[in-house]
C-alpha cells in the first residue's frame, strides 16, 4: 500500500511540475504578413524577404526579367528549414509587448470616453 501511495504522490508531483514550451505560432510574431484575404494559412514571414534575379524568375515564368513588387517566403517554408526560422521558431518575436498591449487598451477606452462624451 506505502508503495501505491508514494507512486501516487510522484505521479501527481510531475503533473504539476510539468510545463510543455510554449509553441510559437507564426501569426503571434511581428514578422507575420497576413494574406489580402485575412487567411494566416497563407500567411508571409516579413524577416525573409525573396531575393529577386533572373533565373528564379526565368524558371517560375520562362520569361527573363525582374518581378515586380517585394514578396516574402510563406511561413510555411520559412518554418521547415533550420537555415530560417526552423521548427523552434528561432527568429520569433512577440507581435506585442505588455507595454504596446496597455498603450491601445489606453487608446481605445480614450475613444470610447470621447464617443461617449464622458
Amino acid at each position: 500500500m506505502k508503495l501505491i501511495t508514494l507512486f501516487v504522490i510522484q505521479f501527481i508531483t510531475f503533473a504539476l511540475s510539468y510545463k510543455p514550451d510554449k509553441v510559437k505560432f507564426c501569426h503571434e510574431c511581428k514578422h507575420f504578413i497576413q494574406d489580402k484575404e485575412n487567411n494566416i494559412q497563407f500567411g508571409k514571414c516579413g524577416a525573409f524577404p525573396k531575393i529577386d534575379n533572373d533565373y528564379t524568375n526565368f524558371l517560375i515564368t520562362g520569361e527573363r526579367g525582374l518581378m515586380t513588387g517585394e514578396d516574402y517566403y510563406f511561413c510555411g517554408t520559412a518554418r521547415g528549414f533550420k537555415d530560417m526560422c526552423g521548427e523552434d521558431g528561432s527568429l520569433f518575436r512577440k507581435k506585442y509587448t505588455k507595454k504596446q498591449e496597455t498603450k491601445d487598451w489606453l487608446k481605445n477606452y480614450d475613444a470610447l470616453l470621447e464617443k461617449n462624451d464622458l
